[in-house]
């Protein structure tokens, strides 16, 4: 796990500051969705990494996450996930415009655009669609939605015809 890593030793021993755990690549095992996360909010990139998506995950391992949608755009495209999972509304460059720029170099990575405007959840899911997205998704609360988060995402891709790239 990506923010987790934060204060933690790296494989060579050195604690790695939170700044610095951001964008780290973990090795994904056989057969499991590669994920990125984009958020600037701290609180939902845990969120996935303890709830939605925990370490132990058979299905999805997330190896990078970022706060911004420059700095998203770039660990996407270093990493060449599986699928990612975006904010609508984030610093740098907005969600709708970074799945428009991985649809454009990343063409069979999934990508689901959450937000939590849910009065607004008929527009943005229209929207995201056009740019490019797989699916709209509500952002997950510490305790309202987050299990129910993970079941629609599989779903989606399983109904798609979506594996996990080797």
């Amino acid at each position: 796990m990506v923010a987790a890593l934060a204060g933690r030793p790296d494989p060579e021993g050195e604690v790695l500051p939170v700044a610095e755990a951001k964008n780290v690549s973990v090795s994904s095992g056989p057969g499991r969705y590669r994920v990125v996360v984009v958020d600037d909010s701290p609180t939902i990139l845990g969120l996935f990494e303890l709830m939605v998506m925990p370490e132990d995950d058979p299905v999805f391992e997330i190896v990078g996450a970022a706060e911004d949608g420059i700095q998203g755009l770039e660990t996407v495209l270093r990493l060449e996930p599986d699928l990612v999972i975006l904010d609508y509304e984030m610093p740098g460059l907005d969600g709708l415009s970074l799945i428009r720029k991985i649809g454009e170099s990343l063409p069979k990575t999934a990508v689901f655009l959450m937000s939590s405007h849910v009065e607004e959840s008929a527009a943005l899911e229209s929207a995201a669609l056009e740019a490019g997205a797989l699916d709209f998704i509500p952002k997950p609360q510490k305790d309202y939605n987050s299990s129910a988060i993970r079941p629609l995402i599989e779903l989606h891709l399983k109904k798609n015809g979506i594996l996990p790239r080797k």
